[in-house]
C-alpha cells in the first residue's frame, strides 16, 4: 500500500510538473523542512542599547538561548529581552534594565561588575533556569529580581550578600541562602519556596510589605519606618530595628506573624488588625 501511494503520487506530480519535478521537490524542503537554530555567542563591543545589532561582535541582537558577555561596557535593556547565559566579566561591565522592563535569564548569571556597577534597576532581571546569584550593584540602584517563571521549576542559589528592590519567588521556584545577608529595599512576595538560612533580611524602605509564606531566621527593619505583613511571616531567631530607633511593623487583615524568636526588641508591633494572628513564643 505505501508503494502504491508513493508512485501515485509521483505520476501526478511529473504531469503537474514535468521535467521541473526535481526543482519543486527542493524548494518544497526548503519551505516546510524543520529547521534547528543553534544558540548563538553574543559578545558587546560598546557602551549602547540592548536591541542595537552595532553594540554586538557578531552583528546580531541577543535573542532567547543565547549566551551574553558584556566586558567593560555598559549596556542598556530598553525593551523586554532574554538571553540563556548572562556573564558581566569586568569590574566596569554594567547592565542597566530601564524601568517597568524584564530581562529573563534562563541560564546562568555571573556578574564581576562593582560599586556601580553589575546589574541596575531599576527595572528587573528574572531567573527561570538554574543558577547562583550574588551582588547585583553595590552602590546604584537596585534591580528588581524574580526567580521563576510561576510555571516551570528552578532552584536559585545566593551565594554572597545580595541587595535588591523587590524580592519575588514564584510558584514552583526555589531560592535558596546559606549564611548571606540579604538588603531588600522594597516589597517581597513568596508563592514558591524560600530556604532562607541564617543571613540577616534586612527590609530598608517606608510602605515596605511581605506576601506569601516567608519563614526567616533573621528580620531586621530599618529604624523609624514602617512596614507591613500581608501574609504569613515566621521570624525564629531575630526580630529587630537595624539601629536604636524603634521601627513599626503592622500586622495586616488575614494575615499570620509568628514570632519565636529570642532577640526582639525596638519593633512597635500593630499586630491585631482585623482577622490577623500573632503567635508570639518565648
Amino acid at each position: 500500500m505505501k508503494t502504491y501511494i508513493h508512485l501515485h503520487i509521483n505520476k501526478n506530480l511529473r504531469k503537474l510538473f514535468g521535467n521541473n519535478l526535481l526543482s519543486f521537490l527542493l524548494l518544497f524542503l526548503m519551505l516546510f523542512s524543520v529547521s534547528y537554530v543553534q544558540a548563538a555567542n553574543r559578545t558587546a563591543k560598546a557602551s549602547a542599547a540592548w536591541n542595537v545589532t552595532t553594540t554586538w561582535n557578531e552583528g546580531a541582537v541577543p535573542v532567547a538561548g543565547d549566551d551574553v558577555t558584556i566586558g567593560a561596557f555598559s549596556v542598556s535593556v530598553t525593551a523586554d529581552a532574554a538571553c540563556a547565559n548572562l556573564t558581566l566579566s569586568t569590574t566596569s561591565s554594567t547592565l542597566t534594565i530601564s524601568s517597568g522592563i524584564t530581562l529573563t535569564v534562563s541560564g546562568t548569571f555571573s556578574n564581576a561588575g562593582t560599586t556601580t556597577h553589575g546589574v541596575v534597576g531599576p527595572g528587573t532581571i528574572l531567573f527561570t533556569g538554574t543558577t547562583n546569584i550574588g551582588s547585583f550593584s553595590p552602590s546604584s540602584t537596585k534591580p528588581n529580581v524574580t526567580i521563576g517563571d510561576g510555571t516551570s521549576t528552578n532552584t536559585v542559589t545566593i551565594t554572597a550578600a545580595t541587595y535588591v528592590t523587590n524580592l519575588t519567588v514564584n510558584a514552583n521556584a526555589t531560592l535558596s541562602n546559606a549564611s548571606y545577608t540579604v538588603g531588600i529595599n522594597g516589597n517581597i512576595l513568596v508563592n514558591g519556596t524560600l530556604n532562607a538560612g541564617t543571613g540577616d533580611y534586612t527590609l530598608n524602605t517606608d510602605g515596605s510589605t511581605i506576601d506569601g509564606s516567608v519563614s526567616i531566621q533573621s528580620l531586621k527593619l530599618y529604624d523609624s519606618r514602617t512596614f507591613y505583613n500581608n501574609g504569613t511571616l515566621t521570624v525564629s531567631t531575630t526580630f529587630s530595628n537595624t539601629n536604636s530607633t524603634s521601627a513599626n511593623f503592622t500586622n495586616n487583615a488575614n494575615s499570620t506573624l509568628n514570632i519565636s524568636c529570642s532577640t526582639k526588641y525596638y519593633i512597635d508591633c500593630n499586630c491585631f488588625r482585623q482577622h490577623s494572628k500573632l503567635l508570639w513564643h518565648q
